[in-house]
């Protein structure tokens, strides 16, 4: 038994079950992990350096875009068909990867706000940005309130309902089912749009949706809308 470094055991994470399926010998995180395992038997710091050295490739020391690509690729196709199974609903893991996922979209969501709103060293109000990213994910994009058609596979809606998630459990004062709300918020989002993190696609949408709010009349005097 290996104990890592939280205290859980190794034979209880996902990399462990998923590397235990027939035919994952040669994976990229199987074959990290078996690398992994050699390290730990050898005491001498010295002969360690030596057969990261020696191994390079199997180390991931400097890993090419390829093979982080695969890695990242096989990460979430073993966290998905790990989670999927019914006995691991309430895994430590799955909680939180689930929240982890959705805090990097959170936080490129926030970074693509703070781009958009900054105009020189006036800052243009986010809370205009804030309030077109409603509309959008409120409506169709002609003001009618009937927003599925954006709201269903929008990574910009996405990333809106979970922070509404976040905030409207918060308010109860209750960490479990805060926890819960966030997690399956998660979880819907991930059937709707399973690439979360698919930055150029948020940017063009983002556009799209800022183009569509300021030809409202209304809106086209707003420092969102003014150029």
């Amino acid at each position: 038994e290996h104990l890592r470094r939280d205290g859980s055991r190794l034979e209880d994470t996902p990399v462990f079950w998923w590397c235990n399926q027939a035919g994952r010998e040669d994976s990229p995180v199987c074959k990290k992990l078996r690398f992994k395992s050699e390290l730990r038997s050898i005491d001498d710091p010295a002969e360690r350096a030596r057969v990261i050295a020696e191994r390079r490739d199997e180390a991931m020391v400097r890993p090419s875009p390829e093979q982080l690509v695969a890695m990242r690729s096989e990460e979430r196709e073993m966290l998905a068909a790990f989670c999927a199974l019914p006995e691991k609903a309430d895994h430590p893991f799955c909680a939180r990867e689930s929240i982890t996922a959705m805090r990097g979209h959170d936080h490129a969501e926030r970074d693509a706000r703070e781009r958009l709103t900054r105009h020189g060293v006036e800052e243009r109000p986010i809370v205009e940005y804030d309030k077109a990213v409603e509309w959008f994910c409120r409506t169709d994009g002609t003001g009618h309130a009937d927003g599925a058609a954006n709201a269903a596979s929008s990574m910009i809606c996405a990333s809106w309902r979970y922070r509404s998630a976040m905030h409207g459990a918060s308010s109860h004062g209750d960490a479990a089912e805060r926890k819960a709300a966030i997690v399956d918020e998660y979880r819907k989002v991930k059937e709707a749009h399973r690439e979360v993190h698919d930055i150029k696609g948020h940017m063009a949408e983002q556009q799209r949706m800022l183009a569509e709010f300021c030809a409202l009349e209304e809106k086209q005097a707003t420092k969102l809308c003014v150029k």
